[in-house]
């Protein structure tokens, strides 16, 4: 696996325990089968996800947060919450 995809993959269990109030429990049992992270939701260990390509996990975050924004690309740009495990994500590339 490589790094870039499991510092994404990070990323996302991070945002999934961030919305289930860091309850892993919440984030194995969620029933918000919509979220663009929802596939991606398990630990990088539990992650066998075949086709989960850089470049997917990427896109799952872009629309993540455009739902976040409301579908704003603008708000997306101008997003304060830096804090977020994926903020540095957020235009769909990868950045470190």
């Amino acid at each position: 696996m490589s790094k870039e995809r499991i510092i994404l993959l990070d990323a996302i269990r991070q945002k999934c325990l961030d919305c289930s109030a860091y309850s892993y429990a919440e984030v194995e049992n969620c029933e918000f089968w919509s979220c663009p992270l929802y596939p991606f939701r398990k630990s990088r260990k539990n992650n066998k996800i075949k086709g989960a390509s850089r470049t997917a996990l990427l896109r799952a975050i872009r629309k993540k947060c455009l739902d976040c924004c409301l579908g704003s690309a603008e708000e997306v740009r101008n997003c304060p919450v830096k804090n977020c495990p994926l903020y540095d994500f957020r235009f769909g590339k990868f950045s470190q």
